[in-house]
């Protein structure tokens, strides 16, 4: 398939190598290290083509070209919009994938949220707004911790007065400042303003909070023993009500079987989650990347069964084998 653009040149496509609910993504041959979003034909509205124009106008700090896909230039089928093309990342793992990975250590959990506070706050100071910041459209270089972003074109970005909407999102990362607001509108016509630097971080705490708790929400539930309730409170409808369970868990309710103490975490680490989480209260960027970096250098016990076990000062007992015996115990009691 090839493909006319805005910069006059011409893409030829090769095969598919990703598919997301509004495009899919293509190889391109004749230029290395690119690769090419193709829009579904009910997505190349013109405010999408305008959207993408403004991008390729906003001036870019040349040490975010490297961890972010922005659009490089933009595709055309028969003078129709199609989609645009970006820079291709190599060796990069969804960050919803590692989060539960049980052989990442907690001193590389630490860097890939430091390294993530620390692109999100580059990407803020340059005036942009990320707005559907989740796991899936999140990149990790195991190897180094270094995080990628990308599904830019759904970013919410604001030039000149105009602004271009993030039009999605996974609820489960949405702040429920915007949220609560919503009531039965879609964020293509909810009242601005929706996207903000503050929206970022709380969706950037849910993100840390997974990180270092082994891929736990910070809002997952269980049925306590003896509830016959039929459906266990989800993730979202407890943010919603700003329902912290590791402040105050609700009534029937237990913290995950499958989760870590909440004492895994520092004191401080502890206080900034309770805040933001039952009270909405933002904290700034700098905040959580000291907050971490305070837990990193307090990482100086490992597990004698296994080495990949490593957790702060002050724990006398793994907290992983801990996690992993009540699983254990819990499961042998259902097969029963």
């Amino acid at each position: 398939m090839e493909y006319s653009s805005l910069s006059g040149g011409k893409y030829l496509l090769g095969k598919q190598i990703g598919k997301g609910g509004e495009a899919k993504i293509f190889d391109v041959i004749n230029y290395n290290g690119a690769v090419a979003k193709l829009y579904n034909a009910e997505f190349c509205a013109p405010h999408r083509e305008q959207k993408l124009k403004t991008f390729l106008q906003m001036p870019i700090d040349p040490m975010l070209e490297g961890q972010v896909a922005f659009p490089k230039d933009i595709l055309y089928q028969n003078g129709r919009l199609a989609g645009f093309v970006m820079r291709k990342i190599e060796g990069g793992v969804s960050l919803n994938t590692l989060c539960s990975d049980e052989s990442l250590d907690m001193p590389k959990r630490i860097t890939i949220a430091k390294n993530l506070c620390a692109l999100l706050n580059s990407l803020h100071h340059e005036g942009f707004i990320v707005g559907d910041l989740n796991p899936f459209n999140i990149l990790v270089i195991p190897s180094t911790g270094m995080v990628r972003l990308i599904d830019v074109d759904s970013w919410h970005i604001s030039i000149q007065n105009k602004i271009y909407r993030c039009e999605v999102c996974v609820p489960e990362y949405l702040s429920p400042s915007i949220a609560n607001r919503m009531k039965g509108q879609t964020l293509k016509t909810l009242a601005l303003s929706t996207f903000s630097k503050e929206s970022d971080i709380y969706s950037l705490a849910v993100l840390i909070f997974m990180l270092l708790m082994n891929g736990t929400h910070p809002f997952a539930v269980g049925l306590a023993r003896g509830n016959k309730a039929e459906a266990v409170p989800q993730p979202a409808e407890l943010m919603k009500e700003y329902r912290f369970p590791y402040a105050k868990c609700p009534d029937g309710c237990r913290l995950p079987i499958y989760g870590l103490p909440y004492k895994v975490l520092s004191p401080r680490l502890q206080a900034m989650f309770t805040k933001i989480f039952s009270q909405g209260d933002g904290i700034a960027i700098e905040h959580w990347f000291d907050a971490l970096h305070e837990l990193e250098k307090d990482i100086k016990k490992t597990c004698r069964d296994h080495a990949v076990h490593q957790f702060r000062e002050g724990l006398y007992k793994c907290p992983y084998c801990a996690v992993a015996r009540n699983k254990e115990k819990f499961f042998s009691k259902k097969i029963k």
